[in-house]
């Protein structure tokens, strides 16, 4: 599932995943992974108030995901070999 977020001209795009026990993005609740597609590897800082943002949006997340089917959500990792697969070079 792809989230976007705009605010002032900027956009962010954000992979919620399913979280399988350990979680990579910036925010991630007992069975989802929110993910910055920044283009980065995950060694750089953030934006600290997208980072906020995220971390409430996985809080509101949490508070209805035990009646949600999330069996369609596939981890990072498993999601972009899948997109990978689909269209080989797209990373490089």
């Amino acid at each position: 599932m792809l989230l976007v977020l705009s605010r002032e001209g900027q956009s962010a795009r954000v992979h919620v995943c399913a979280n399988p026990g350990c979680p990579a993005g910036i925010a991630s609740t007992d069975r989802l992974d929110f993910i910055l597609m920044n283009g980065g590897s995950g060694d750089g800082a953030s934006d600290e108030e997208l980072g906020r943002v995220l971390r409430r949006i996985a809080a509101i997340a949490a508070t209805n995901e035990a009646t949600c089917d999330l069996s369609g959500l596939l981890p990072h990792e498993q999601r972009i070999a899948r997109w990978l697969e689909a269209e080989p070079g797209a990373l490089l």
